[in-house]
């Protein structure tokens, strides 16, 4: 399925498991609930997409385009997202554990009750992101840029009292 072009389709509970979809093209599709294990998607780009509670663990996503859509309550855990542009990307409750987000633009993206935990936001630009509900204590967030809200979000994450 390499190359494949997707325009409006709807994807519910499918199974991609060592999908060779690479290169593939998806605009306005959905895929809900679809697990990619073992998946190579290098290089695919999904545009105003519906991804919502599907499973990328163990999934290829290098060089991978998201242009806006709902990634909410997917499984991420541990991919290398470093530098994707993710700007206005709706990825509430999404498990982000122990992500490379490194100089990722997540400007404006919709990440409450996102999960975290040790991720990497170096350099991330987290600008207008709704941060609701994230705990920020373990991610790594060494030269990331925020507004002045975020920052006293972040340090209530520490039981700071900002007044």
């Amino acid at each position: 399925m390499s190359q494949l072009r997707t325009l409006r389709c709807e994807f519910e509970d499918c199974d991609f498991s060592g999908a060779a979809l690479f290169a593939s093209q998806h605009r306005s599709s959905s895929f809900l609930g679809c697990t990619f294990p073992g998946a190579n998607l290098f290089g695919a780009t999904f545009e105003a997409c519906r991804m919502v509670g599907s499973n990328f663990e163990d999934a290829r996503l290098d060089s991978l385009v998201v242009v806006g859509g709902d990634w909410s309550y997917t499984r991420l855990r541990k991919q290398n997202l470093a530098g994707l542009d993710l700007e206005g990307v709706k990825l509430v409750g999404a498990d982000l554990f122990a992500c490379d987000l490194r100089g990722t633009n997540l400007r404006g993206a919709i990440m409450s009750e996102a999960h975290l935990g040790p991720a990497k936001l170096a350099k991330a630009d987290l600008r207008d992101a709704d941060l609701h509900g994230v705990d920020l204590r373990e991610a790594d967030l060494k030269e990331a840029k925020m507004t002045l809200d975020q920052a006293v979000l972040f340090a209530r994450c520490f039981g700071i009292r900002v007044e």
